[in-house]
C-alpha cells in the first residue's frame, strides 16, 4: 500500500508543475516583452509622423503640433512663430514665409522662385592670351557650392562673362549679392546689383556680362567693353550699351532675347552684327555665332547668349514669341526613342595644343595632326555653315557626306548612314564609367560630348563642342 501512496504523490506533483507552466505561458502571452526600437522602426515612425501628424496630436501642445506638421521648423518666440535654422526661413502663425534682413533689421516676405518653360544658351570665342570667358548654365547649382541660396530666383538662371585674361571672374560677388536679398527682385533692383558688382571689379578691368533670371535678360559692359541686345520682334528691341549702362529685356513683352558681348568696339553697325549672329543664335548655337562674329570683325573676345522658349531652336527671328518651332522627329539611323538613352553621330576634327603635348594622329588618313584648336574651330564652322542649309532627311545625307570627307574618327568608316555613329549613349552609365573599380577611368565619349548629346532633340544638330580630343559636331539620330 505504501507504493500506491507514493505513486499518487508523484502524480499530484507533476500535475502541479504542469499547471504552473501553463499559467506562466499565459502570463507571457498576455504581456509580451517590449521590442527594441530598431533603425527601420524609427524611420517608419518618422514617415507616419510626417504624413499623418493628426495621430500624434495627443502627445504635445500646439507648438509641438505645428512643428510636426512642418518638418524642419522649430518653435521660435512666444507668438506661435516657427523657424528653420537650416534655410533661415521663418513661418508666422498665418502661414506666411519670411526672412530676416540684417541690413534694415526687419522681417520681409520670402519669394519662392518658379521654373519657367524657357531656356538659356551661352557661349564665347576668346583669345586666351588677352581675354577669357566664363559661362555658368545653372547659377543655382553654383550657388549651392558656394553655400548660398538662390531659391528665390526664377529658373533658368545663367551667367556669361567676358573679361581680361588676368582678371578674377565676377560670378561669386554677383551670387553673394543676389543671395543677400530673398524677396522678389525688380528689374531696377537687378540692374543696380549688376552695376555695383561690376563697379567693384578692378578699375583697370574690361568686362562684359550677360545675366538671365527667369523671363528677364540683362547685359552690361564696363571700361571699353561693349554689349548689344537684339529682340525677336526686330529692330525695336535692339540696343547697345557701354560704360556701366545695363540693358534689360523681358521675354513676356518682347519675345526671345539675343545678347552679344565684346571686349572692344567691333567697328560694325548693330544691323551688321545682328545679320552675322542671328542665323546661329536662333538655332541655339551661341558658340558658332561668337566665332562667326569674331572672324567678321577680327575681335579679341566675343560672347553670345540666347533666352528663348524651351523646346529647341526658335526658328526664324520673325516667329511668334512663346511658340517654339516644331521639330523633325525622325532622321538618320534607327529613329526609335529610348528613355534615358540617345544615339549620336559625330564629325570630329582633332587638334594639337602645342608645347610638349603629343601630336594626335588621324586614324582614318594615318597622319599626324598639327592644327591648333582655333584652326579646328574655324574649319568646323565652315562645315556647320554648309550643313545648316540642309534640313530633315536631306540633313542626314549631307551629314554622312561631310563625315566621310572631313571627320578624323574611325566611326566615319562605317557604312551607309552609320558613318560617324557613336552607338547608344546611356546618361547614367556614361557617368558611372568614369569611376569604374574605384578608379577614375577616361570615358570612351568625352564628357562635353555626353552632356551636349542629352540636350539635343531627335534630328537636331549641335553647336561646336570642344573636348581634349578636338572639336565635335553632333547630330542626334535617335
Amino acid at each position: 500500500m505504501e507504493w500506491l501512496a507514493l505513486a499518487a504523490m508523484q502524480n499530484t506533483l507533476m500535475m502541479q508543475e504542469q499547471l504552473q507552466q501553463v499559467a506562466t505561458s499565459q502570463e507571457v502571452t498576455a504581456a509580451p516583452k517590449k521590442k527594441t526600437m530598431t533603425a527601420r522602426t524609427k524611420s517608419n515612425l518618422s514617415y507616419v509622423k510626417q504624413h499623418r501628424p493628426e495621430l500624434f496630436k495627443a502627445k504635445g501642445g500646439d507648438a509641438q503640433e505645428a512643428q510636426d506638421a512642418v518638418p524642419g521648423f522649430k518653435p521660435y518666440g512666444e507668438e506661435g512663430w516657427l523657424h528653420n535654422p537650416d534655410t533661415g526661413v521663418f513661418l508666422e502663425p498665418g502661414g506666411q514665409k519670411l526672412w530676416f534682413d540684417p541690413e534694415v533689421k526687419e522681417y520681409k516676405e520670402l519669394f519662392e522662385g518658379s521654373v519657367l518653360p524657357l531656356c538659356a544658351h551661352g557661349g564665347a570665342s576668346s583669345s586666351t592670351a588677352t581675354s577669357k570667358h566664363l559661362f555658368i548654365p545653372d547659377l543655382h547649382r553654383t550657388a549651392q557650392a558656394l553655400k548660398a541660396d538662390l531659391g528665390h530666383l526664377d529658373r533658368p538662371a545663367a551667367l556669361l562673362a567676358l573679361l581680361d585674361a588676368a582678371s578674377a571672374p565676377p560670378h561669386e560677388r554677383l551670387i553673394r549679392r543676389l543671395a543677400a536679398c530673398r524677396s522678389e527682385w525688380s528689374m531696377e533692383a537687378m540692374s543696380r546689383a549688376i552695376s555695383r558688382v561690376l563697379a567693384d571689379c578692378d578699375q583697370a578691368q574690361s568686362i562684359a556680362l550677360a545675366l538671365v533670371v527667369g523671363q528677364r535678360a540683362f547685359a552690361a559692359a564696363f571700361r571699353g567693353a561693349r554689349c548689344w541686345r537684339f529682340g525677336e520682334l526686330g529692330g525695336e528691341a535692339s540696343a547697345e550699351a557701354r560704360d556701366s549702362k545695363v540693358l534689360c529685356h523681358d521675354f513676356e513683352k518682347s519675345g526671345a532675347a539675343y545678347v552679344v558681348l565684346s571686349m572692344g568696339d567691333l567697328g560694325l553697325k548693330a544691323s551688321e552684327i545682328r545679320e552675322v549672329v542671328l542665323p546661329h543664335l536662333t538655332q541655339a548655337r551661341p558658340r558658332a555665332a561668337s566665332l562667326s562674329l569674331r572672324q567678321a570683325a577680327q575681335g579679341v573676345g566675343i560672347g553670345c547668349m540666347r533666352l528663348a522658349a524651351s523646346g529647341g531652336p526658335a526658328g526664324p527671328a520673325t516667329s511668334v514669341p512663346g511658340q517654339p518651332a516644331k521639330r523633325q522627329r525622325v532622321v538618320g539611323v534607327d529613329a526609335r526613342e529610348v528613355p534615358g538613352r540617345v544615339r549620336i553621330r559625330q564629325i570630329l576634327l582633332r587638334a594639337w595644343r602645342g608645347g610638349t603635348a603629343p601630336k594626335p594622329e588621324d586614324p582614318v588618313r594615318r597622319k599626324q595632326i598639327l592644327r591648333s584648336p582655333e584652326e579646328a574651330e574655324q574649319r568646323m564652322l565652315q562645315v556647320l555653315d554648309e550643313l545648316s542649309k540642309e534640313g530633315g532627311a536631306t540633313l542626314a545625307k549631307a551629314f554622312t557626306a561631310a563625315c566621310r570627307t572631313t571627320s578624323e574618327c574611325q566611326s566615319s568608316l562605317q557604312g551607309g548612314e552609320l558613318a560617324g555613329d557613336l552607338g547608344w549613349l546611356d546618361k547614367d552609365k556614361g557617368i558611372d564609367a568614369q569611376r569604374a573599380n574605384a578608379k577614375m577611368v577616361r570615358p570612351a565619349v568625352p564628357a562635353p560630348v555626353l552632356r551636349t548629346a542629352f540636350d539635343l532633340e531627335v534630328g537636331e544638330m549641335s553647336d561646336l563642342v570642344s573636348s581634349e580630343v578636338g572639336v565635335h559636331l553632333l547630330l542626334r539620330s535617335a
